[in-house]
C-alpha cells in the first residue's frame, strides 16, 4: 500500500513485536538516516512490473489498520471516489463496528479493513 501512496515514500517502518502499531511510512525522500529504535523495523517497498492484477478477485483479503493507514487506502480501496475531496469522513474509525470492506480498484478484490484500535 506504500506504493500507492503519493505522500509515502518507498521506506516504511513496522514493528513485529507490537504489531497493534501498524505501518508508518516514511515522506519521500526521507527514508535514510533517521535515528534508530529497537522496536522498529525500516523496510523498502519497491513497485514490481504488472503482468495483471496481483490480487485473486475471488479472495477475501484481511487488512488489519490504524486510523493514519486510511489517507492511504480510501482512494485505493475504492471508499472515495478519485479526484473528489472529503466525500467521506476523514475520521471513519470503525469503532462501532470494528470492520470496513472495500475493493481493491485494480484486481476487484474485496477487502475487509479491520481497525486496530476497536476493542471488537
Amino acid at each position: 500500500m506504500v506504493v500507492a501512496d503519493k505522500q509515502c515514500g518507498s521506506h516504511f517502518q513496522f514493528s513485529p513485536t507490537t504489531t497493534a502499531w501498524g505501518c508508518r511510512c516514511c515522506k519521500p525522500g526521507q527514508g535514510d538516516g533517521g535515528n534508530a529504535h529497537d522496536a522498529w523495523n525500516t523496510y523498502v517497498a519497491r513497485r514490481t512490473a504488472s503482468h495483471g492484477p496481483k490480487l485473486d478477485s475471488h479472495r477475501l483479503y484481511v487488512l488489519p489498520y490504524g486510523f493514519e493507514d486510511f489517507d492511504g487506502l480510501r482512494v485505493l480501496l475504492g471508499l472515495q471516489p478519485p479526484g473528489t475531496q472529503q466525500a467521506i469522513p476523514a475520521d471513519i474509525r470503525t469503532e462501532h463496528y470494528g470492520a470496513l470492506v472495500g475493493r481493491h480498484l485494480e484486481s476487484r478484490a474485496r477487502v475487509l479493513l479491520l481497525d486496530t484500535r476497536s476493542a471488537k
